[in-house]
């Protein structure tokens, strides 16, 4: 399932990178093959919210996303792109990059 979940995620993000409504009802479709009850616990997102995020309503702040695509299995990244907005080859994936630390 994580395996396929990946694919239809990362075919989303190369389709529109830059919708968050669009990237949230993409995570929808994933988030409904689970509990959704269970998705707000783990997410502290109220049940409500959950469900118009994941119908692509509205305008989901980055810290839901994160916190959706966490429960899910996923990090959120910026990754450098070229002008075209096409990822540029060679640069450090997530994994191999430094964190930052807070503050």
């Amino acid at each position: 399932m994580k395996k396929t979940s990946l694919f239809f995620i990362e075919a989303a993000l190369e389709e529109a990178p830059d919708d968050s409504a669009f990237i949230a009802s993409v995570l929808g479709i994933v988030a409904r093959a689970r509990n959704i009850s269970d998705l707000a616990r783990s997410t502290g997102i109220a049940r409500e919210t959950l469900y118009k995020m994941l119908r692509g309503e509205g305008n989901p702040t980055m810290g839901n996303l994160s916190k959706l695509a966490r429960s899910l299995g996923f990090r959120l990244s910026l990754v450098p792109v070229d002008s075209n907005g096409k990822p540029i080859k060679g640069s450090p994936k997530p994994s191999q990059a430094r964190p930052l630390r807070r503050r």
